[in-house]
Parts: C-alpha cells; sequence; structure tokens
C-alpha cells in the first residue's frame, strides 16, 4: 500500500449528552475510498478459499460458524463434571 493509503483522519462524532463531556464523543477513522474498494475485493477473494484452509474448529470470526457452539460445549462440560462430582459423593 502506497503511504496515503496508509494514513486515515479521526474525527469525533458525537453519541449523545453533553457535548462539553468528552465521553459523549466516539472516533471513526475516515479513509480514501480506494483503500475501502481493495478492502472489499481482498475480502471477496478471501473468502473463497479461506474456510478451506481454516481449521473447522475455529468458530470466531468465521462467517456462518458462531463461537457460540463452544461457549454452549463448556457449559455443558462443567455441567457433566458436577453432576460426576455429585454422584460420587
Amino acid at each position: 500500500m502506497l503511504k496515503s493509503q496508509r494514513k486515515s483522519a479521526i474525527c469525533l462524532l458525537h453519541k449523545k449528552g453533553s457535548r462539553a463531556d468528552p465521553g459523549n464523543y466516539r472516533p471513526i477513522a475516515l479513509i480514501g475510498v480506494d483503500v475501502k474498494a481493495l478492502s472489499k475485493v481482498l475480502t471477496a477473494r478471501l473468502q473463497l478459499f479461506l474456510p478451506k484452509l481454516i481449521n473447522a474448529t475455529q468458530k470466531a470470526f468465521m462467517k456462518g460458524r458462531s463461537i457460540h457452539h463452544h461457549i454452549r460445549f463448556l457449559a455443558d462440560l462443567q455441567d457433566l463434571v458436577t453432576a460426576m462430582d455429585d454422584d460420587a459423593t
């Protein structure tokens, strides 16, 4: 990427409440349209083959997969261990 493409302008957007309170603002980065277009093209191309390269157990940040499967598995595992401890006593 060109040096000019690696730069962005940070702008503060008012959320709500008093404009005098700095906590009521959120920063956003404004980038050039060429960087946005390039990012979109790269994302589309990578999504064609990345699911085949990334292990099926990787759930977070993958389209069509959810980390909630792992969270549910851990909760079920915890319930199983608790039940086994109760049976042992």
